[in-house]
Formats: structure tokens, C-alpha cells, sequence
């Protein structure tokens, strides 16, 4: 699921971004095997582990699982990410990587502040126990 979530995500910021332009099919293949491969097993395991270590669906419990998601899985798929798209230009070496995540990471984790913790939010709620 994760795999077609993330090639048909892909394929639509393509078609927003590079409107009349061709699709970068190994950019599409990238983000379908993130997607398949890295993501989704994460998320489970993350999921999982987060809501075992949290129980409940109460508010604070609630709090503290959006506030951990946001401290530890998001940059952590935010450097996978950073990662494929060096990959996909050709030049995915480390110190162009470490160059990667220190002029994007904390501005690109700061963007998704505003989007990022009210999904967690909700999708912890949603995944809760109780």
C-alpha cells in the first residue's frame, strides 16, 4: 500500500511541479520502492513500538506519541528522503548527503510543523487501543 501511495504521490507532484514536462520514471521507481521498501516497514515498526510503549488514547498520551513522531520518525524519512532524491540526481555520496541535511533538514522539518503533527495526531488517535 505504502509502495502505490507513494509512486501515485510522486506522479501527481510531477504533473504540479513540471507541468508539460515528462515523468522521471527512476524518480517515480524511487519513491514507489521507498514507499514499499523503507517506509512502510517503518512506519510499522514505529507505530507498533510507539503505541506499545504509550498505550491509551488519552490526550496527553496522544501529545507525547505526536511529540515523539515528530523527534524521531519524521527526520529520520525526512533524511531517507533527502537520500533518494541525491540518489536520483546521480550524486548521492556522504559528504553530499551530510551537505543535504544540514542546509534542508531543519527547514524542511519546520515546513511540515504545520501539516505533520495534527496527522500524527490524528492517526494515533485513530490507531489507539482504548
Amino acid at each position: 500500500t505504502a509502495g502505490l501511495i507513494f509512486t501515485s504521490a510522486d506522479v501527481a507532484a510531477q504533473k504540479i511541479d513540471d507541468a508539460g514536462k515528462s515523468l522521471d520514471s527512476k524518480r517515480v521507481a524511487a519513491s514507489g520502492v521507498i514507499g514499499l521498501a523503507i517506509f512502510g516497514p517503518s512506519a510499522h515498526l514505529w507505530f507498533a513500538w510507539i503505541l506499545r510503549l504509550l498505550p491509551g488514547s488519552g490526550f496527553f498520551s496522544l501529545l507525547a506519541k505526536t511529540a515523539l513522531g515528530q523527534v524521531f520518525f519524521g527526520p529520520y524519512i525526512t533524511s531517507v528522503f533527502f537520500a533518494a532524491a541525491l540518489w536520483c540526481s546521480g550524486s548521492l555520496t556522504w559528504p553530499a548527503f551530510r551537505s543535504k541535511l544540514k542546509a534542508d533538514l531543519w527547514p524542511t522539518i519546520l515546513a511540515g510543523l504545520g501539516f505533520w503533527p495534527l496527522m500524527d495526531f490524528i492517526a494515533f488517535w485513530l490507531l489507539s487501543e482504548d
